[in-house]
């Protein structure tokens, strides 16, 4: 068994824009010192700071006073207004009832006069109205009835109208089968040659079987038209029984109309004699009343009628009394049980408000604490970022490429394998987490040689091509060794490949291929060389570059590789795939071994070739990174379903017999990265250290909020009840006010009772005549309230009638309704066309057309044999055709002139029809307004007596509803001037309270300006400060071995000092940073001469101090060119 040889070749294409991809990192240094408080000594004198506090304090206390007052102002007034919109409100109601009084009135007087007028000739009025009423019932009847005859007559002509199209498509079916024929025996004729004769006879015998299909369908819908046929003649007998018994309904009901009718007519009439009765004794009542107003008994009998009353309210009014001093002696036993609560929440939310303070002083002290850990942590972070400068700055123009922490082969092929299957989701956070880092730390750094050299990409030098190919697998090696990963080794092979896959590219113009040429390129090199494959990185960059500097180039191929490692497509189905390649090593043969084990193979080397080339215009970069993994021969067993089996992977790229396997060249660079990663590192400890302190300052910021917020709350609260504790003390006792109110209505009370027994002792003194004409006044009102109730029910028992006689012209007219509706489905069932003739007809012809194509296809058999006989038998067939057409189409026009004048009659009996229900409508609103005339004037007594009550009711709730108004009007002035003066004082509490408002802001204004001065002052200082640091960091001095200080500028500097690293000038300012070397040529020479002069002047032995100063000073210089040649940082 053979295992595939596995190829990696690289899916994405690194795509490099036309600008560089250029990272500029730059740490910002931040420094918190902490401010210490010193509270050792107590200073008496007021300070700006505390004066200005001290103002705030004083006019918050007279704001709040003053807010307080308004706020009292503010609720007396909303009060005082309240009650003057109650009380405008009250008046605008009762304004309205006094409108709407004069308007019910008003109507009131207009109905009176109206019925008056009705009333001058009630009789003759009368006598018309049933008049009227007999004559619109007769109109109804005779409407109806004409209804009914017209109803048959449309009936008929309905009948008439479907007979005659019935006729008409008889008649049309007879000319349609004429014409049939006459067509078929034209067709017959013009077939009847040899040809024709045998295509009407094949045609014929195909007709046949539609025709035995045919019979069997016409069979089928006989039976259907059977059914239908008896469907319809039942439908028909049951809908002539409903009509029949609908017709008896109608005819009760219109008994029972009748019966309703004359019900009503009696009712009203024992009303009219009811209302009859009243009126008589009404007169009665009168005459009674006047003889009891003669004498003085009714004075007497209101005044005893007025001081009842007046007994009564003053007895409710003893009640209401003493619940109101029952009331009183409650809420002042309350008031006193508040103020003792009030008192002691006020007591616990004072020693609420002692722990809030406590609590706010020990979470400031927290805060302070947790920002001094800040501070330190942030000392120890820019410490540690010095640190990591320093080395970048040792490393010079070495260029490398440090693996940020989190950067592992791992969570590269886990990128790589997920974004294969189309998730990039691991891959998009491992850039955003690790990967973005990767591009900020390393940057590339040029030097004075590369950027002096040009380089002539279509003819790149030897020297060139290996100087780049050495740059390029010496980064890739840096990377592969902090990972752990062997090296990959650059030969001659491994360049000469890079270079011609990069003429081939450029040769075949695919310079900016979107991928890899493998069959066209790769393949054919791989064999030219004896390899079994290549795998590749390529990327490219568009614009001029035929000739550029050995630096560009240089900072290409690293920002290249840069983005190949760290960022490499991440949200693309490729992401990693370049990285994948050039941290390639151990190859998974996606097999395993009889123990379950993966197998995997581990190169014996990889080698790795690097080709840059442009298009043939000179536009553009072109790199391609070409991998050759040499793999040996591996067996290993395998379990197969017939048992074990031995599986030998062939091995890959290690049987060549022309690539250099054995020759290789240094790559390595200064071992510089180690350093960097470590520090970098120790970097993030500590910033997460930071972060750390950070949260901490952030939850202590947070809980010393909270404490100042619950210190704020219980000091609000305090001031709360102390105010709510103030306004309870000022409560007035209410039971003395109320015992006097109950004794003022315990007097009234006496005097009313002892007025209402001398009203009554002197009714009692009446003489005995006068007792007889009220007992007769009595005696009256009793008949006619008694004749009062029999007119009531009369009325009732009219009203009732009333409703009977609705209810039966409802009933009526449903059941009329109902009869209509049932005698037009009669209509459409009598309508009903029999399906059985036409379905039996059908049948057989049916029969009879399979009869006689059978017949014709003997006919046709033989007329093949006699043609000529034959064409003149269908001449003959074809005449006769034509006549019987003929003969059809009269009878046809003669059917549809019969139809249409049967339809013109229908059209016209049926506007008939609609005329007469249109004036039996007519009639019937006529009898419905002739009954409501004729109620009306029965009813006209009572609707008069109505009348006049209703007039008299009117002018009574008139003038309650005017002095209603007028009591509204009293209380709305009164209420009016109170709210002006509550409004007068809370003008007056607003204009205290803005002034104290202003006086407030105008004292913190001053404060909070005060202290934003001081702090501005200290952010300078501090702004400052950082800036000479700064400054200091970037400024660069040497100290010769005399202990003198040195500039760049090669100046010795007077009067400075140093201090471990840092130089100070004279004023003991730091200004600057000690070189470990010279920075600049001027500097080296100053430093160069005064340790000369420090040189001892006689004997053979030298100070070995030195000795190693002047080497260094040396060394100095040779290193200040490549220091030259260092970018200068923002």
């Amino acid at each position: 068994m053979k295992k595939e040889t596995i190829k990696t070749i690289a899916t994405a294409t690194a795509v490099v824009s036309a600008t560089a991809l250029t990272v500029n990192a730059k740490a910002d240094s931040v420094t918190n010192n902490p401010t210490t408080e010193n509270n050792d000594k107590v200073q008496t004198t007021v300070t700006p700071e505390q004066q200005l506090k001290s103002n705030v304090d004083t006019t918050k206390q007279t704001l709040d006073s003053a807010s307080q007052t308004q706020a009292q102002a503010q609720s007396k007034a909303d009060a005082a207004n309240s009650e003057v919109a109650n009380n405008q409100t009250n008046v605008d109601q009762d304004q309205a009832s006094v409108d709407k009084a004069q308007a019910n009135q008003d109507q009131a007087t207009q109905n009176l006069a109206d019925l008056n007028k009705q009333n001058e000739n009630y009789d003759s009025n009368l006598s018309n109205a049933k008049t009227n009423v007999d004559n619109a019932q007769t109109a109804v009847t005779n409407a109806q009835s004409n209804i009914n005859a017209q109803n048959e007559v449309v009936n008929n002509d309905t009948q008439a109208v479907n007979e005659a199209n019935a006729n008409v498509n008889q008649a049309q079916e007879g000319v349609n089968d004429a014409q049939a024929n006459v067509d078929k025996a034209q067709a017959d004729l013009d077939n009847a040659n040899p040809n024709g004769l045998q295509k009407e006879l094949d045609a014929t015998n195909n007709t046949i079987k539609e025709d035995t299909q045919a019979v069997t369908n016409a069979q089928n819908n006989l039976e259907q038209a059977k059914a239908n046929d008896q469907a319809n003649a039942d439908a028909l007998s049951k809908t002539q029984d409903q009509v029949a018994a609908q017709t008896k309904v109608v005819n009760n009901d219109k008994q029972a109309l009748n019966d309703a009718t004359n019900s009503l007519n009696q009712a009203k009439s024992n009303q009219a004699q009811a209302q009859t009765s009243v009126d008589k004794q009404a007169k009665v009542v009168a005459n009674a009343q006047s003889e009891v107003d003669k004498t003085n008994a009714t004075d007497l009998s209101n005044k005893l009628n007025q001081a009842n009353s007046a007994v009564t309210n003053d007895t409710q009014a003893v009640s209401d009394a003493q619940k109101a001093l029952d009331q009183a002696k409650t809420n002042d036993a309350q008031n006193a049980k508040q103020v003792a609560d009030k008192q002691a929440k006020l007591t616990n939310a004072q020693n609420a408000l002692a722990n809030a303070v406590k609590s706010n002083q020990d979470a400031q002290a927290n805060l302070t604490s947790a920002k001094n850990n800040q501070a330190s942590a942030q000392a120890d972070l820019d410490a540690k970022q010095k640190e990591i400068n320093d080395i970048k700055s040792q490393m010079g123009s070495v260029n490398t490429i440090v693996v940020p922490s989190g950067y592992t082969v791992d969570k590269v092929n886990q990128a790589y394998a997920n974004a294969k299957k189309g998730d990039t989701s691991f891959a998009e956070n491992f850039y955003n987490t690790v990967g973005k880092n990767g591009m900020t730390i390393n940057e590339y750094k040029a030097n004075a040689k590369d950027i002096a050299e040009t380089v002539d990409l279509k003819n790149i030098t030897p020297e060139q091509q290996l100087e780049i190919n050495k740059f390029a697998v010496g980064l890739i090696n840096q990377v592969r060794e902090q990972l752990g990963l062997p090296k990959i080794t650059l030969n001659e092979s491994s360049m000469a490949i890079g270079k011609e896959v990069a003429d081939m590219y450029r040769d075949n113009g695919e310079s900016y291929l979107l991928g890899h040429d493998v069959q066209g390129i790769l393949d054919p090199i791989a064999h030219k060389y004896e390899l079994d494959n290549l795998s590749e990185n390529r990327s490219f960059k568009m614009g001029k570059n035929e000739n550029i500097t050995l630096s560009s180039l240089k900072s290409y191929i690293y920002d290249d590789i840069l983005y190949m490692l760290f960022e490499d497509n991440f949200s693309s189905n490729d992401a990693y795939g370049h990285a994948n390649n050039f941290l390639q090593y151990k190859v998974d043969l996606n097999d395993k071994d009889s123990d379950g084990q993966e197998m995997l193979v581990t190169p014996t080397n990889i080698f790795m070739g690097v080709g840059i080339s442009s298009d043939s215009d000179g536009d553009g970069i072109i790199a391609n990174y070409e991998f050759i993994s040499v793999q040996n021969e591996l067996s290993y067993q395998t379990e197969t379903p017939y048992g074990i089996a031995t599986t030998v992977y062939p091995g890959m790229n290690q049987n060549s017999s022309t690539f250099a396997y054995t020759s290789s060249i240094n790559t390595d660079t200064p071992n510089y990265a180690q350093q960097p990663k470590q520090a970098t590192d120790e970097l993030s400890a500590k910033q997460e250290a930071l972060n750390k302190a950070k949260q901490q300052t952030a939850t202590a910021q947070a809980k010393a909020d909270s404490a100042a917020g619950a210190l704020a709350t219980a000091q609000n609260k305090v001031n709360a009840l102390t105010l709510e504790l103030n306004q309870l003390k000022a409560y007035k006792a209410q039971t003395p006010s109320a015992q006097k109110a109950l004794d003022n209505a315990n007097a009234k009370l006496a005097q009313d009772t002892k007025t209402r027994d001398e009203v009554q002792a002197q009714l009692n003194n009446l003489n005995d005549a006068i007792k007889a004409k009220v007992q007769a006044l009595a005696d009256a009102k009793a008949d006619l309230a008694t004749k009062q109730q029999a007119l009531d029910e009369a009325k009732q028992a009219t009203a009732q009638a009333q409703a009977n006689e609705n209810k039966a012209n409802q009933t009526l007219a449903n059941a009329q309704s109902a009869l209509a509706k049932l005698q037009a489905n009669l209509l459409n069932l009598q309508a009903y066309k029999p399906q059985r003739a036409a379905a039996q007809t059908a049948l057989t012809k049916a029969n009879q057309k399979l009869a006689d194509d059978k017949k014709k296809t003997e006919e046709l058999t033989s007329a093949l044999q006699n043609l000529a006989e034959t064409r003149s038998q269908r001449q003959a067939t074809l005449d006769q055709a034509k006549q019987v057409l003929a003969e059809k189409q009269k009878t046809l026009d003669e059917a549809e002139a019969q139809a249409s004048k049967a339809q013109a009659k229908l059209d016209s009996d049926k506007k008939t029809l609609a005329d007469l229900q249109a004036k039996l409508t007519q009639a019937q609103t006529n009898l419905d307004n002739a009954k409501k005339a004729l109620a009306d004037l029965e009813n006209l007594p009572e609707r008069l007596a109505q009348a006049q009550a209703n007039v008299q009711k009117a002018q009574a709730e008139l003038t309650s509803a005017q002095a209603k108004l007028d009591e509204a009007k009293k209380a709305l002035a009164e209420s009016q001037a109170q709210a002006d003066v509550a409004n007068e004082a809370l003008s007056q509490a607003n204009d205290d309270k803005n002034q104290a408002q202003v006086a407030y802001d105008k004292a913190t204004k001053a404060y909070n300006d005060y202290l934003k001065a001081q702090q501005a002052v200290k952010d300078a200082e501090e702004k400052a400060k950082a800036q000479a640091q700064a400054k200091a960091e970037h400024t660069y001095f040497a100290k010769t071995e005399n202990g003198k200080v040195v500039d760049e500028k090669g100046h010795i500097m007077v009067g400075y000092s140093v201090k471990g690293n840092q130089v100070f000038d004279a004023q003991s300012k730091l200004v600057g940073t000690l070189a470990q070397t010279s920075t600049t040529r001027r500097m080296a020479n100053t430093v160069k001469q005064e340790n000369a002069k420090a040189l001892p002047q006689t004997g053979d032995k030298q100070n070995s101090n030195t000795t190693v100063g002047a080497i260094l000073v040396g060394l100095g210089s040779l290193l200040g060119l490549g220091a030259l040649g260092k970018r200068k940082e923002d």
